[in-house]
């Protein structure tokens, strides 16, 4: 009777997501702002909130974002957001989740398009770029899956498209997932995605001023909960584990970005002591956009902190009554950080 269940449950799902005028519909919509007044009263509510956050000097060419839910990462999104500004293209490298690879089966060191036309937010639907249909006809096809069910099951990529249509209405998007990876394949995907890119954008006539590269990444998530107690338990705990964090920015991310400090990440095993969800987001994301910014402009990306904060500490946006609420608890046993860094060209 379970397995009937499910697999009715699945059916239903996907007559909602693969709908007639094939827009992508939203997987989360319990703690996401979908709506144009969910998104209007959530970011007001955050601008009077006047939370702390770094001014970026200088044009933010990518960025790191959190997809956690808004009511816990809406003002870190925001922050990071609101300065990159209007553009038209943005560029966005999820996060392969447990649930997406539930669904769309097991999948690694590969790269995960969608076949949607649009994908759904507050004001108008997000269209997918044409830069895809480029990717496809320019990438060997064992580079490459195409997969809606893979998109349809995964957050980190949603979860910043009504932040964006507010700020830059009309935006086109790239959305590409990456499952687990080997630094190998990182290198070599990344050179050929890189490349094709770089040409799409120079024979339509893109600058980095229309083109914005984002890759979607909670920080760790720590606690009895996540079976992750890296640095103890309780507030000792907790301490520890957020300033690790922020000495990843620190040591990572701050400053000049090479393509060999990229991938000292892997080397490392940054991300083997701390559950960060962007292990392979992250570095791949990077590579790309730094041998993108190698082509075009012959110059290197540098790190900016814009914001960090987790959801133990750290205020909850005070918003009840409009539609969308969080989607787990906040404990000792169970929190998450989110940082919003932002790179400029140098």
């Amino acid at each position: 009777m379970k397995n009937i269940l499910f697999v009715f449950s699945v059916l239903v799902f996907a007559i909602g997501v693969f709908s007639k005028d094939n827009v992508r519909k939203p997987f989360d919509d319990v703690s996401y702002a979908w709506s144009n007044e969910q998104i209007e009263v959530l970011i007001n509510t955050i601008e009077k909130m006047k939370m702390p956050y770094n001014k970026v000097d200088g044009q933010i060419v990518a960025a790191i974002f959190p997809h956690d839910d808004h009511l816990y990462s809406g003002v870190t999104i925001n922050s990071l957001v609101k300065q990159i500004g209007k553009r038209k293209l943005a560029v966005i490298f999820g996060v392969t989740h447990k649930m997406a690879r539930k669904m769309g089966g097991p999948v690694k060191n590969t790269l995960i398009f969608d076949n949607f036309d649009y994908w759904y937010a507050p004001y108008q639907n997000v269209k997918v770029s044409n830069l895809r249909d480029y990717l496809e006809k320019n990438l060997n096809e064992k580079d490459y899956i195409e997969s809606n069910i893979f998109h349809s099951y995964e957050h980190s990529i949603e979860a910043v498209l009504p932040f964006l249509n507010y700020y830059s209405k009309g935006i086109e998007i790239m959305p590409i997932m990456v499952p687990p990876m080997d630094l190998k394949t990182m290198d070599r995907l990344s050179n050929k995605l890189s490349k094709a890119i770089a040409n799409y954008l120079k024979e339509n006539n893109l600058t980095f001023k229309d083109v914005v590269f984002l890759i979607s990444a909670d920080a760790n998530h720590y606690g009895e909960d996540f079976h992750n107690l890296e640095f103890g338990k309780g507030e000792e705990g907790h301490r520890k584990a957020r300033k690790h964090d922020l000495d990843i920015f620190e040591k990572y991310y701050k400053a000049k970005i090479t393509k060999e400090r990229v991938k000292s990440i892997v080397k490392d095993g940054v991300y083997k002591k701390t559950l960060w969800c962007g292990r392979y987001s992250i570095p791949f994301g990077l590579l790309t956009t730094e041998k993108i910014v190698e082509k075009i402009a012959d110059k290197n990306l540098y790190g900016h902190f814009v914001r960090y904060d987790d959801t133990y500490i750290d205020p909850i946006i005070p918003l009840k009554g409009y539609g969308f609420g969080v989607s787990a608890p906040f404990s000792l046993k169970h929190w998450v950080g989110h940082m919003a860094i932002a790179f400029t060209l140098k």
